[in-house]
């Protein structure tokens, strides 16, 4: 894989992935649950996209 598309990839993931996570804020605002925007939540929706958003709102709801 060259690393132009790696870059894409990444960009792509984490587009894709901050997408998902303002819209589970919003819906989720309407339901008390809200997932904070960080560092962490951050490279972690960076990283892998839709699985690391739900990888985050698992954690939230273990740890909560």
């Amino acid at each position: 894989m060259s690393p132009a598309k790696v870059v894409f990839k990444l960009i792509y993931n984490t587009l894709l992935g901050c997408m998902a996570l303002i819209t589970i804020n919003i819906i989720g605002n309407l339901f008390g649950f809200e997932i904070a925007f960080n560092f962490f939540t951050a490279f972690i929706v960076g990283s892998l996209g839709i699985p690391g958003v739900v990888l985050v709102i698992v954690l939230q709801a273990m740890f909560k």
